[in-house]
């Protein structure tokens, strides 16, 4: 059995509605930024960043994110094709 955002396209709705809050963002994202968007903590996006996880680049110390660079990656990383499930989620006798 899947879990239940997985259900009836609602992944789907979940991802436009992040993309489409990408769409028309002219400056550079700040952590904290990211972090809003994505429903994380700055230390999450941090570690994230450090791992290259998330597309992020330099300016001086500070990270930054493109957002087109972000709305292209969260269409990959949401994308169902995308999920991996861990486990079996089937109950066994």
């Amino acid at each position: 059995m899947m879990p239940n955002n997985f259900r009836g396209g609602q992944l789907s709705r979940q991802t436009t509605g992040l993309v489409d809050s990408l769409q028309g963002k002219t400056r550079a994202l700040r952590v904290c930024d990211v972090a809003r968007l994505l429903s994380v903590s700055e230390r999450q996006v941090y570690k994230l960043a450090a791992k290259h996880r998330i597309p992020s680049f330099k300016v001086g110390n500070s990270i930054r994110f493109d957002a087109l660079a972000l709305e292209n990656w969260l269409g990959q990383v949401m994308a169902p094709s995308s999920v991996e499930l861990r486990g079996d989620f089937r109950r066994r006798a």
